[in-house]
This record gives structure tokens, C-alpha cells and sequence, in this order.
């Protein structure tokens, strides 16, 4: 049998993933990579019962090394944000072209450029950005109404790897070394200060909330957009415990990180505010995060992308982008500089 043709492909130390063209559609296929750390194991039978709670959520197959996804469309909303500018180009919902060997890693992916999408007819790429983020948050919202099961211990792993980064001595000899060589000088003593305050009294208001069942790892990487209500989450992974606005808030502070990184004019950032996709993923979730913690969330959100690119791809010099980003959002967290 003739494998599937494989589109398009990037990895990291963390994630090799591949959209291949089938019959049907397309299949993502997410591989682990050697620094891929496996979550504790989730319940018989939860993907099946999350796989039903709403058409946005997509579950994987599994073939005990590679999670399989099945979905209408060959770009993630990551993909689709890296190129979007002011001009008004517009994506095929069946595209003739799409762009190949494109290396870039899973959630840091705006640090190296990506590939301009080639494109010559269908809906317009802001209009179908706002159906998948609108259609994420409804798929959140589902998910988390979902009784959480006693066996499901992990923490959230995005602000878990921050605080094992920042808790850590990595050798300065390494990407991640280097990294954290770099942020105190330039962020300072003050702003490690007031973001190590808040991201306890978050972690203090996190254990006053009643636990949902998170996604655990939602980004614009996991958010395929497609047309006609095809849009879809990509979910399983990286099942977790917490709050409810810790899995939406984090989604939200990337949005925030992609409008920070367009206002100091990194390349692959996208023209425009979107204020737009904001409103569309919390209106598909139905209710919106405090802004004080999205302040929060946004600061350590960018620091960890940091982190990641650092330890799952290596240093790139716009690292040290990503570093200033992070001290102008400290500055700007409840109670002001």
C-alpha cells in the first residue's frame, strides 16, 4: 500500500509532527521526541468519553509510539497566524499547495520564520482563524464540564516546566544555561521579584478553585481551523488538574505573546491587533479570564516559550527578544512597575 504523502514536517527534541493527505482529509501524526516526558497514565476509556463531549474535540489513535489525528484541514491556527498579514490573502479549504520541509518547533514556533503559505482561493485566513479559535474555546468549555478523574494528578506542564527551569541550576554551557545566564541580568532583580510574587499568589488562588479536567497543553499549534463548523482541538496528550482558567488563560497569553512579539517587530508575527480572535475564543467558551491573571499568564508564558525553544531546538538570538517581551509584561502587571 502506497503511504500517505507527507505535506508538511517539523520537529523538535520534544515533537516530530507530520500532515500527511488521505483520502478523507489529512492525519497529523505527533511522535515523541527524546525529551518528551509521558504524563502519568489517564483512565480506560477517558479519550473515548472526551472524544464525544463536543464535534470540536478531536481525540488521537494511538499506535504506541505516535498519536494519530484525523481532521479537515492541513494547517494549524499557529501556521495560519505566522502568515498573516495585511494583505488579504486568502487559503484554499482544499489546497493544490502547501509548503514542505518546513522546520519549526511545536509551541515556539514563532521564534524561526515560517514559510509563507501559498495560497490563491477559499475563505478569508482571519475569518477562519476566529471559527477555530471560537470553536477551541467551546471544545475547552465541554472538556472541562467533564467530572475530573482521581487519576488524572498531573499539574498543567507549561508553568510546571517554568518553575522547574527557574527552581533549576542548568549547566550555562547549554541552550537552557545560557538562557537563564541571559534573563537575570536582563530582567533584573526587581522583575524576578514581582513575577516569582505573582506566580505564587496565582498558584495560591489555582488551590482555592475547584479542579476540571484540563486539556493541558491548548496552543495555536493543537487548533486546526477548517470551514463549515470542521474545525478542531487536538486533545489528549497532556490531561491535567486545575482551575478552569489556567487551561483558557494560557491560550489566551499566547495570543497576548504573539501581539507583544508583532510590537517589537519580530518576523514572523502577524500584522494587525486581534482583538478579534480574543472575542471569538472567549465567546466559544462562554465566559472570560480575570485580566490580572491573563497579566500573569502572559509574562510566564512567554518565558517559558523561551524556554522551550532554548531546550527542545536550541539558542537563536531573538531569544533574547523573547527576554525583553517578558520584562515590558512584568512591567505591566497589576500594581504597575
Amino acid at each position: 500500500m502506497t503511504a500517505a504523502p507527507t505535506l508538511h514536517r517539523f520537529a523538535t527534541s520534544l515533537l516530530a509532527i507530520s500532515v500527511r493527505r488521505t483520502p478523507d482529509g489529512y492525519l497529523w501524526v505527533r511522535e515523541p521526541g527524546p525529551s518528551y516526558r509521558p504524563p502519568t497514565p489517564v483512565p480506560d476509556g477517558l479519550l473515548d468519553r472526551v472524544g464525544r463531549l463536543h464535534p470540536a474535540i478531536r481525540t488521537p489513535a494511538t499506535d504506541g509510539r505516535a498519536f494519530h489525528y484525523p481532521t479537515a484541514g492541513p494547517f494549524s491556527a499557529a501556521m495560519l497566524l505566522s502568515a498573516l498579514r495585511a494583505d488579504p490573502v486568502r487559503v484554499p479549504t482544499d489546497p493544490v499547495r502547501v509548503p514542505t520541509d518546513h522546520t519549526e518547533p511545536d509551541n515556539p514556533s514563532r521564534v524561526a520564520p515560517a514559510r509563507p503559505l501559498r495560497a490563491t482561493a477559499g475563505p478569508d485566513r482571519r475569518a477562519l482563524l476566529a471559527d477555530g479559535l471560537r470553536a477551541a474555546g467551546a471544545a475547552l468549555a465541554a472538556l472541562h464540564r467533564h467530572p475530573l478523574p482521581a487519576q488524572v494528578v498531573d499539574e498543567h506542564p507549561g508553568p510546571a516546566r517554568l518553575g522547574r527551569w527557574l527552581a533549576g541550576n542548568p549547566d550555562p554551557a547549554t541552550p537552557v544555561g545560557r538562557l537563564r545566564a541571559e534573563a537575570y541580568p536582563r530582567l533584573g532583580a526587581a522583575r524576578w521579584a514581582r513575577l516569582d510574587a505573582a506566580l505564587r499568589a496565582l498558584t495560591a488562588v489555582a488551590g482555592g478553585d475547584r479542579p476540571a479536567l484540563l486539556h493541558g497543553a491548548a496552543s495555536l499549534s493543537v487548533i486546526v481551523p477548517q470551514s463549515r463548523g470542521r474545525s478542531v482541538l487536538l486533545t489528549g496528550e497532556a490531561f491535567a488538574r486545575g482551575p478552569w482558567w489556567l487551561d483558557l488563560g494560557w491560550l489566551v497569553a499566547e495570543l497576548h505573546e504573539v501581539r507583544a512579539a508583532a510590537a517589537v517587530g519580530l518576523p514572523a508575527a502577524p500584522d494587525g491587533d486581534l482583538d478579534d480572535l480574543h472575542r471569538a475564543l472567549v465567546e466559544g467558551y462562554g465566559r472570560p479570564v480575570d485580566p490580572d491573571v491573563v497579566a500573569v499568564l502572559a509574562a510566564a508564558r512567554v518565558l517559558t516559550h523561551a524556554h522551550d525553544f532554548a531546550a527542545y531546538v536550541g539558542w537563536h538570538d531573538q531569544l533574547l527578544d523573547y527576554l525583553d517581551i517578558t520584562a515590558d509584561l512584568v512591567d505591566r502587571l497589576p500594581g504597575g512597575a
